[in-house]
């Protein structure tokens, strides 16, 4: 009689945790990224159009939305993004908030389009994704 080794048995389940890491990896963090940033790309859009229409009660509503947003997935956001481009967009944010209390609309136009490069940037090369790996 030989004795069975329990090789086999482990390689099957390193294999399995190895190919579980990797759709977690593939998968959670894009997800996560992709609903803040559509969040906060929506609010940014209606800002914009608020503050073209001179409507600067919506646009500060907006603005607070995605000061809100930012707030609740600051932490998670800083797992998998640069820490400098959070505060990047952090500092967009307390910037076109003042300007919207001014009613500063030339500053703020352009504020809310670094807020939207921003997140454009951040779906398009932060994520994980096979073409971003090779």
């Amino acid at each position: 009689m030989t004795k069975r080794t329990a090789f086999p048995t482990v390689s099957l389940i390193a294999s399995i945790l190895g190919i579980a890491i990797i759709i977690f990896l593939f998968t959670v963090p894009r997800n996560y990224l992709m609903s803040v940033t559509y969040k906060m790309r929506a609010a940014a859009l209606n800002a914009y159009n608020a503050v073209l229409d001179g409507n600067f009660e919506t646009t500060d509503k907006n603005i607070s939305d995605m000061c809100e947003v930012l707030e609740q997935s600051e932490k998670t956001l800083k797992l998998f993004l640069n820490h400098e481009d959070v505060d990047e967009l952090r500092a967009s944010l307390h910037s076109a908030q003042a300007l919207s209390l001014i009613e500063e609309s030339g500053n703020l136009i352009t504020e809310l389009q670094d807020i939207i490069r921003i997140l454009n940037y951040w779906d398009d090369s932060e994520t994980l994704n096979i073409y971003n790996l090779f």
